[in-house]
């Protein structure tokens, strides 16, 4: 049996493609309820805000991700465990969250700033008098005790449009937010539908103002008109309150994990199953290669031949070379005797090339009159890369090329021409014809 994993790759991006359109799916139907609700909304005249409508969207509220909410509040603590269930109320909100309800809770407190209005620690507000300021350890095995229950603190809201309030009724508190920053207000059973209208008398009466609270409304006489009420359960999630908020890996990461050793398992199986394929595969290729003739005039004729190569690998540039040379004496007006051009080491391939130009006898006296005619042609030539005067009598001039770097630039010189004239031809058939011509 032969393992694939070609075909598991393939199968593994089919149910990636699946799960992208899956997701797709899933976000317009949501996006197209979002839109439902907004008409239905406008055509009652009841329309609060985009920011509203999404807090009920998507899953952007605490029920579209937790089941129960637990509020703690100046000095008593309210535990909603669901929607259709009553409120519990404590002095503590430890004593009133068990092992088994912490991953679906949310835990909502109003933690205050410091002196330099930044956000305190949560935790050490939550723990109070239980825990030192000082001892970090203390800290951290707090930490440890709250566990997966999600932390939200309110005071962390970013403030909302300016036509927008928002107000959680809940514990012995009233919350309340807008445009500006967020307030809290003690109050009671009996007292919060005065204190909500104190509130809602410092806005204006265009003012959208959502009431988020497990209590019963029924109570309250006579509300004010641009008064909403909503469940707690209602109440926005914003990413920004949550402070203990998982990263992908803590929530996923083992399931990743164990994915990860599973998929290396596998290949680890698959590449074991294909290599002793492979080393059959490898026997019967040595079998052959041990079957072929191996006479010793093939092999005493490979390197000369690879030889020769190295030696003809640069043959296209001497018509360039003899032609610089030339058009560098010209230009110099130097009175030349001959010149020659010659591979330096003959019995290697050649790298380099010597140009040797040996002017007429008696033609220059002196250094007076060699210098000039060294720095023309050094000037002058498009290869050279170093000029040289040997010893001796007579004027001569030695100068290095470099084959590799005449060769880039000799190759790149064609390439122009060759989009150049592509160029012109282009040009020429896109030119207008003119009638009777």
């Amino acid at each position: 049996m032969k393992f694939d994993t070609q075909h598991l790759i393939k199968q593994a991006q089919i149910n990636l493609q699946k799960f992208v359109d899956v997701t797709d799916k899933a976000v317009n139907t949501v996006s197209n309820k979002a839109n439902a609700y907004l008409k239905e909304q406008k055509k009652n005249g009841e329309v609060k805000g985009l920011a509203a409508v999404a807090s009920r969207m998507a899953g952007t509220h605490l029920s579209g991700r937790f089941k129960g909410v637990c509020v703690v509040g100046l000095n008593k603590t309210e535990l909603m465990p669901d929607k259709n269930e009553p409120s519990l109320f404590g002095d503590h909100w430890q004593d009133m969250i068990d092992d088994a309800s912490r991953r679906n809770t949310a835990l909502l407190f109003f933690a205050p700033r410091d002196l330099s209005g930044n956000p305190v620690n949560p935790y050490l507000f939550l723990a109070g008098d239980e825990v030192d300021i000082d001892d970090a350890e203390e800290e951290a095995l707090f930490m440890q005790n709250v566990g997966t229950l999600a932390l939200f603190d309110f005071c962390r809201l970013p403030p909302v449009s300016s036509n927008e309030v928002g107000i959680i009724l809940a514990a012995d508190m009233l919350f309340h937010w807008d445009n500006e920053d967020n307030y809290i207000i003690p109050t009671s059973a009996a007292s919060w539908p005065n204190d909500i209208k104190r509130i809602t008398k410092g806005y204006r009466k265009n003012t959208h103002i959502t009431l988020y609270t497990h209590w019963n409304t029924d109570v309250f006489a006579d509300p004010p008109i641009n008064l909403n009420f909503r469940p707690l359960q209602d109440a926005p999630l914003v990413e920004q309150t949550w402070v203990n908020q998982p990263t992908f890996q803590e929530k996923h990461g083992t399931r990743v994990l164990l994915l990860s050793i599973l998929f290396a398992l596998l290949c680890a199986g698959g590449l074991f199953v294909q290599g002793q394929g492979l080393g059959q595969l490898d026997e019967e290729i040595g079998i052959v290669e041990q079957q072929i003739p191996r006479e010793g005039k093939y092999i005493r004729l490979a390197r000369p031949i690879r030889e020769q190569e190295a030696q003809m690998r640069y043959r296209h540039l001497f018509p360039v070379l003899v032609q610089d040379v030339a058009r560098t004496i010209q230009k110099s007006e130097m009175k030349v005797d001959n010149f020659e051009i010659r591979n330096p080491k003959p019995q290697d391939p050649p790298r380099q090339m010597i140009a040797t130009i040996e002017a007429e006898r008696a033609a220059y006296q002196g250094w007076l009159q060699e210098e000039p005619v060294a720095k023309a042609i050094l000037t002058n030539s498009a290869t050279f890369t170093a000029l040289r005067k040997p010893p001796g009598n007579s004027f001569k001039l030695e100068g290095l090329v470099d084959l590799n770097r005449v060769n880039k630039e000799f190759v790149a010189a064609q390439k122009r021409q060759t989009d150049n004239a592509n160029a012109a031809q282009s040009a020429t058939q896109n030119l207008p014809t003119q009638g009777g011509q």
